[in-house]
């Protein structure tokens, strides 16, 4: 399977591979899978279960580098845990090129919140906005915002899920 490390002025930004067959054959579209480290990944995904979430696969050894769980959240978003042992994750953010923000949006913001920041120890805030926006964050850094899927004419058409924002090098001009 193809697998390719990106690197951003030397540092782990991303990583892409192959979509698997099974994923293309449930009319899964390619994607960003979206990892949050956490320090156990056996007990992380306990409780995952425990808060009405599913294991989609895993928890598994990922050779030297760590162990991961993809997960699925009970408003259907589907993304993993990652344990580091010898890599850490993305190494860079904020800059033209890494991943800036990601952004889950989903059919029920009040739920998924108390999903995340239960699982994952996270805190949250609203942002003062004309929209339903709520900033989820670790140590005071906000880290993803969530909000209502349904607040757009498109919704029906998408599920739950998480994006990421990255700039982009150059211009559109």
């Amino acid at each position: 399977m193809y697998y390719h490390m990106q690197m951003l002025n030397g540092l782990e930004a991303a990583a892409l591979y192959q979509q698997a067959e099974e994923e293309k054959q449930l009319g899964i579209p390619p994607h960003w899978k979206v990892y949050s480290n956490v320090d156990d990944i056996q007990k992380s995904a306990k409780k995952a279960v425990s808060l009405g979430g599913s294991v989609d696969f895993g928890p598994m050894e990922v050779f030297e580098a760590g162990h991961a769980v993809i997960l699925h959240a009970p408003q259907g978003v589907v993304f993993a845990l990652w344990q580091p042992k010898d890599h850490i994750g993305a190494r860079i953010k904020g800059e033209t090129g890494a991943v800036i923000w990601k952004e889950l949006m989903t059919s029920d913001a009040a739920a998924a919140t108390q999903f995340y920041t239960g699982l994952m120890g996270m805190a949250s805030s609203k942002m003062e906005s004309p929209i339903d926006y709520t900033m989820l964050n670790v140590g005071g850094t906000d880290l993803t915002g969530a909000m209502q899927i349904r607040m757009y004419h498109w919704a029906a058409q998408y599920s739950s899920h998480l994006q990421t924002y990255r700039t982009l090098v150059g211009s559109l001009d």
